[in-house]
């Protein structure tokens, strides 16, 4: 039982382990390549709408943006688009982008100052986010700023799913593994063991025989010699 114990221990342990580190490792990888998806999508949106943008902008906030914000959301996990003036307030944006933001993203400052497009993650009000924000300008005087918006709560779930996986395929590893060892040497090696126990005992049969896997045929052979040198001996 104690060795059974230690078996059932360190298969789990190996197993877990390297199970363990590949789904991670799966999951990062994921991971890495959705945050890179969202950032090359903000960063295309937001340059497809520069043009239109600036010129609503250039004389001032028009009514012309609010359909523009509006026509943009639950696309790929896009939370909405904001246009923001040269103090970084808000100008146009989607009602229900507004309801998920706790205020204006410290990013919006950053790339007004930069003059150049600035992305980041941060939290939102319910889940996080990221956001590229891209300045606008016309005859080189800011005039604003045009921020896209993503919703990214999603991005962690391939570690978890990878991680949950490699549980799973670890337990049943071990399983079919605890399985074929005590298929394949558990019932011989007890018939060995009860084989020696009759010997010893003198209960011994000619049905009775040696296992002869090739794994137990070194110590059935080295048995039957010492069993051919006690009857010589026996018999002398």
């Amino acid at each position: 039982m104690q060795l059974s114990r230690r078996l059932v221990v360190s298969l789990l342990s190996g197993v877990a382990i390297v199970s363990m580190a590949f789904g991670t490792y799966q999951g990062l990888t994921e991971t890495h390549a959705l945050k890179d998806q969202i950032e090359r999508q903000s960063a295309v949106l937001a340059e497809s709408q520069q043009g239109a943008v600036e010129g609503m902008l250039q004389n001032g906030p028009s009514r012309d943006l609010e359909p523009l914000v509006n026509r943009n959301q639950n696309q790929d996990h896009l939370a909405g688009i904001a246009v923001y003036d040269t103090n970084g307030q808000v100008v146009a944006a989607a009602p229900s982008l507004v309801a998920r933001l706790t205020g204006t993203p410290e990013t919006v400052a950053s790339a007004l100052r930069s003059g150049r497009g600035r992305g980041a993650y941060f939290p939102g009000r319910d889940e996080a986010m990221h956001v590229f924000v891209l300045p606008l300008s016309v005859d080189g005087h800011s005039i604003g700023a045009i921020g896209v918006f993503h919703n990214t709560g999603f991005i962690g779930a391939p570690v978890w799913r990878h991680i949950l996986t490699s549980a799973a395929q670890t337990v049943l590893i071990v399983a079919i593994t605890l399985l074929i060892v005590r298929w394949s040497l558990g019932k011989p090696l007890k018939h060995m063991a009860g084989w020696l126990r009759d010997l010893r005992t003198g209960n011994t049969s000619d049905r009775q025989t040696l296992p002869k896997d090739g794994i137990f045929q070194p110590l059935t052979n080295e048995v039957m010699r010492k069993i051919g040198r006690a009857s010589c001996r026996e018999r002398v």
